[in-house]
This record gives structure tokens, sequence and C-alpha cells, in this order.
């Protein structure tokens, strides 16, 4: 799924379902990617859908009642739980309290690298946060 891109706009669907995973808005999607519609980032979210739906094997008509566990990530399942050893806040919901100390950090001249270290994220999470308070562009 990695390499899916949505028609003809060069923009990959993993691009957008990480976007909408950080929170970021239908609104700022399209202000980062102009050339996207809602069309297209449903159509994301469809393919998504549709490929764990083919992983994924139910057993009779309940559904359990079940949290996602693991991540697709450079070409291979990882368990969340695995990647929270080394990223402990891997995956967590962000807080105020977080927001306030992650943009207080980036304001006060950290690094993002530091930031990642003291709130236990990835350099990666930091930066889309930082991007989603139009405090950094990617």
């Amino acid at each position: 799924m990695a390499d899916v891109q949505i028609r003809d706009t060069n923009v990959k669907i993993t691009d957008i379902l990480r976007l909408i995973g950080d929170g970021f808005t239908y609104e700022q999607i399209t202000t980062k990617y102009p050339q996207m519609n809602l069309t297209d980032i449903m159509m994301s979210a469809k393919v998504a859908e549709e490929i764990i739906g083919t992983m994924v094997k139910l057993h009779g008509n309940k559904i359990p009642a079940v949290k996602m566990e693991f991540i697709f990530k450079n070409n291979s399942f990882k368990s969340i739980a695995e990647l929270q050893k080394t990223i402990p806040r891997a995956f967590a919901k962000w807080n105020e309290s977080e927001d306030n100390n992650l943009v207080s950090m980036f304001k006060s001249g950290k690094e993002i690298k530091e930031i990642a270290s003291v709130l236990q994220r990835s350099e990666r999470s930091i930066s889309l946060r930082l991007e989603k308070f139009g405090l950094v562009e990617q």
C-alpha cells in the first residue's frame, strides 16, 4: 500500500492516511495537497479498509471488540507494543499539556530530535504535529 498513489496527483495513500490519523481536517489536507479533493481523501480511506479487510478474517458474524495493535511500516507489519519499547508514546492520543509543551519547546529553539525524546514520540510525529499547528512546513 505504501506505493499506491491517488489518481494523477502524485500523492500516496499512506500520506493521506497519516494526516487523517494525526487529526488533520479536510481543509488542512487540501491546503497541503491542493490537487486533492474530498473524493480523493475518502477513496484513500476506502482502499485502506479494503486492504486491511483482505488480511483480517472474522469468524462468524460477530465483530470482536479489538483494537488494531499493529502498523504497516517499511513493507512489514510491526506490533505497536514492540514500537512502544523504543517510542513509549507512539500512537497515543495527544493531550493539551503535550501540545503546550511541544509548542513551548519548539518556540524556545529546541531541535525536533530533542523534543521527540522529551515527549517520547517519534520525530515524524513531532514534525507532523508542528505542521498541524502551522509552525513548520513539510
